[in-house]
C-alpha cells in the first residue's frame, strides 16, 4: 500500500467517523429539545396548581381576619381574592382532563 491509499483510507474513515459522530449528536440534541418542551410544560402547568393553591391559602387566611373583626378592608381583600381564585381556576381548568368539572368547580367556589 502506498502512502496515497493510505491517507486515502485514513480520510475516509475519519469522515465517516465525523459523520456518525455528527449524526448521533443531531440524535441526541432532538431528544434533548423534546425533552426540554415537556419539562417546559410540566414546570408552567406546576407553577398554574401552586398559583391557585396559594390564592386559596390566602383567600382562607384572609376570610379569617374579615370574619374576626369585619373591617371593610378586609372586605375589599377578600373581593380581590376571590376574583384571583376564579381566574385561577380559568388558568387550571384547560391543564386538567376533565375541564367542564373544573370549571364549574371555579365558579361554584
Amino acid at each position: 500500500m502506498t502512502i496515497r491509499s493510505k491517507l486515502s483510507l485514513f480520510l475516509v474513515g475519519f469522515l465517516l467517523i465525523t459523520l456518525l459522530f455528527g449524526g448521533g449528536a443531531f440524535l441526541v440534541f432532538d431528544n434533548l429539545k423534546g425533552s426540554m418542551e415537556l419539562m417546559e410544560r410540566v414546570v408552567y402547568e406546576h407553577d398554574v396548581y401552586e398559583k391557585l393553591k396559594l390564592s386559596i391559602a390566602n383567600y382562607a387566611s384572609n376570610v379569617k381576619g374579615w370574619a374576626y373583626t369585619g373591617k371593610q378592608a378586609y372586605r375589599n381583600r377578600y373581593d380581590q381574592l376571590n376574583d384571583e381564585i376564579i381566574k385561577n381556576f380559568g388558568e387550571v381548568s384547560p391543564l386538567t382532563t376533565n375541564e367542564e368539572r373544573m370549571t364549574k368547580l371555579g365558579r361554584d367556589f
